[in-house]
């Protein structure tokens, strides 16, 4: 469980917890910043992601929360809400992408 990357976990646990065409919408976006993670296109990213996919909170088990900390040690996403957990895999798959963006806070 080690190898298993926390943006994939989040990834598995939206699937389940948001409309449809709210995670196409996710998505799409992902891909549009696989081709091109300029700061514009991470800033309107990042900027839409409380409306399109909203602030509800992530609803997870106790299993859930066993297996994010079996991944990453001492992660407890217990009170955190979607658009934090969208945030999150968009900020991490960004900055794999590019070591920091000239205008982008760079998360560590």
């Amino acid at each position: 469980m080690k190898n298993q990357l926390p943006s994939n976990l989040l990834k598995k646990w939206l699937i389940g917890q948001v409309e449809g065409s709210a995670y196409e919408w996710f998505v799409g976006q992902q891909e549009t910043l696989a081709g091109d993670v300029s700061a514009r296109n991470l800033y309107m990213t990042l900027g839409m992601i409380p409306r399109r996919l909203g602030k509800g909170d992530l609803q997870l088990s106790i299993e859930d929360l066993e297996r994010a900390d079996g991944i990453r040690p001492g992660w407890h996403p217990k009170n955190w809400s979607v658009d934090v957990a969208v945030e999150s895999v968009v900020n991490n798959s960004s900055l794999n992408q590019v070591e920091c963006l000239d205008h982008a806070p760079v998360l560590r």
